[in-house]
């Protein structure tokens, strides 16, 4: 059963990751990784995208990678594998690297909505992964 389990979240990791990187692909080919990929095709261009497009194109990837991030971290986490602490850096990191963005430490555009999107998914990812009580007791 467990190795199932494990078996599934990889599955998940692998999922979410695969979603952010097409939609990075098909609509975001300005993004530095998609420019190394060594295949080419023209990317999706959308005139005048309403909000919910430019949240699917502009906040959807990143909130998918950083839920493949507390997914993965949930693993170890379970096995004992992971310290407490390494999982509440993983927990800040996305917020981290905007705020190097916004105070320009980083090369990227701050955006609040990216923020929103981190916190949403950190909130669903800590109440379905049940690592709520994990990153609390790091904090004790």
């Amino acid at each position: 059963m467990h190795r199932f389990y494990v078996f599934s979240k990889v599955v998940c990791i692998l999922l979410l990751l695969t979603l952010g990187t097409a939609i990075y692909v098909l609509f975001r080919r300005d993004i530095i990784f998609v420019e190394m990929l060594p295949f080419s095709f023209p990317g999706i261009k959308v005139a005048n995208p309403n909000v919910l497009m430019q949240f699917f194109i502009y906040n959807l990837p990143d909130a998918l990678w950083y839920a493949a991030l507390l997914v993965f971290m949930s693993i170890f986490v379970e096995k004992d594998c992971c310290n407490r602490y390494i999982l509440c850096f993983a927990v800040i990191l996305p917020f981290c690297l905007e705020a190097g963005q916004y105070f320009h430490l980083l090369k990227g555009t701050f955006d609040v909505m990216d923020v929103i999107s981190y916190i949403i998914t950190l909130i669903v990812c800590l109440w379905k992964l049940n690592l709520k009580d994990c990153f609390l007791r790091a904090f004790k």
